[in-house]
């Protein structure tokens, strides 16, 4: 029984082996697709059937016209041009013609000339021309008025030296060409004229078009229209007179720095007192210093010169040699300057006041003793304090002159100009 149970099992083994094998060998074997075909095309003849055309008959041709000559009439700036009468500027025909141009000028023009086809063809008002082929015929005016305007004119002024005095906005007409004298008039040394309680107006120059002038007179020769600009400068009516200290050893005196009546420039400045320095900051100044009894000074000198039109203003320092009957100072000049010593000797002074009377007081002895005498650099000596070296003063000379500086100044007292800013101080030595 049990080996028939054993049997049975076997059998039924071996039968779900066999399925299982069957189904396994189905899975690998290969699939194919199965093939598709495209249809047939219609086969299309593409050749087009060719369409005869009706033979056109022949066009007779036109005649080529006669070309035209054509003339053109130009007038330029100042006027215009009647052709025939007419205001008309362009003329053709197909055969030769005649012109008659007449030139009308502006007001203020006058006809300089004709072109014909850029040629000169004379400066008749009235011009016959006989046109044959193509032609350009300008007429040429010339400006001959013109006007010289005056703006911002504050500072009075006399054109041509008229009696006339003008202010405010001016113009003045010509013809061709003007030559002219501008000067200003009722102003002081400096060029200045009352502007109102506390100030003055003060004439610089002028602005021609747009170039300045920095003149006081103003001359010109003038061919076309111009226009000049008054340039002026306010400044203060009055300035008083400044306290400052002389030093001698350790102690100090007072005196008196008084700005200059007789400077030829607008006097502006601003100035003070500052631990024994005079500090000057300003664009054009001058003092007179009150000096005491002195035999040999040391002036202490830091400068910074202005510029104008890209030049240093110089500074000058000169001892008072005479003021009456001529006024005569010799000292030095410099540009910008670091920390200096400048030392003066009394002597030159007398040197300088016996030329004076062996020159009788005239001008061009005076320059010529100036030139030549050598003395100079054995009374003044200069020394960079700054730098620690020696250098050497540039020597100057104001006057003689007979324009005598205001107030009591007397040979000895030191005269201090320049254009920008200044610390000095001054030591009497001896």
């Amino acid at each position: 029984m049990q080996r028939k149970t054993l049997l049975a099992s076997l059998v039924i083994i071996a039968v779900l082996a066999s399925t299982l094998l069957y189904f396994l060998l189905q899975q690998k074997a290969p699939s194919q697709a199965p093939i598709q075909t495209q249809p047939a095309q219609p086969i299309v003849n593409a050749t087009k059937p060719q369409q005869s055309q009706n033979a056109t008959q022949a066009q007779p041709q036109p005649q080529p016209r006669q070309p035209a000559i054509i003339a053109r009439i130009d007038a330029g700036k100042g006027g215009k041009v009647l052709t025939n009468g007419t205001g008309t500027t362009t003329w053709n025909s197909a055969k030769p013609f005649k012109l008659v141009l007449e030139a009308v000028p502006d007001k203020g023009y006058v006809l300089d000339h004709w072109l014909v086809n850029g040629s000169e063809a004379g400066a008749t008002l009235r011009l016959n021309i006989t046109v044959a082929g193509n032609t350009t015929i300008s007429a040429v005016f010339r400006k001959v008025s013109f006007t010289a305007r005056f703006l911002n004119v504050t500072v009075p002024v006399k054109v041509n030296a008229t009696g006339k005095v003008y202010t405010g906005d001016f113009q003045l007409g010509f013809n061709n060409s003007l030559s002219i004298e501008v000067a200003p008039y009722g102003v002081d040394d400096a060029g200045c004229t009352p502007y109102n309680s506390t100030h003055k107006a003060c004439l610089l120059g002028w602005l021609q078009d747009t170039k300045p002038l920095y003149v006081r007179y103003l001359r010109a020769d003038l061919t076309q229209d111009t226009n000049f600009t008054q340039l002026i400068k306010l400044v203060k009516a009055n300035y008083s007179a400044a306290i400052i200290d002389i030093w001698v050893g350790n102690t100090t005196i007072k005196t008196v720095a008084e700005p200059s009546k007789i400077i030829l420039v607008p006097f502006d400045a601003r100035y003070e007192t500052v631990n024994g320095w005079f500090h000057i900051k300003g664009d054009d100044w001058i003092f007179n210093v009150k000096m005491p009894p002195w035999k040999k000074i040391k002036i202490y000198v830091n400068y910074t010169a202005r510029l104008f039109q890209g030049l240093q203003m110089p500074a000058l320092i000169t001892v008072i040699v005479k003021n009456g009957p001529v006024f005569n100072a010799i000292g030095n000049y410099f540009g910008t300057l670091p920390l200096t010593v400048y030392t003066y000797d009394r002597q030159l002074v007398d040197l300088y006041a016996n030329a004076l009377q062996q020159c009788n007081y005239a001008r061009p002895c005076m320059e010529n003793f100036y030139d030549t005498e050598k003395d100079f650099y054995k009374y003044v000596t200069c020394y960079y304090l700054a730098w620690g070296e020696a250098c050497t003063p540039g020597k100057v000379m104001k006057g003689p002159s007979e324009r005598l500086e205001v107030g009591d100044w007397q040979p000895g007292d030191l005269r201090i100009e320049g254009s920008g800013e200044m610390w000095i101080k001054i030591e009497i030595a001896e």
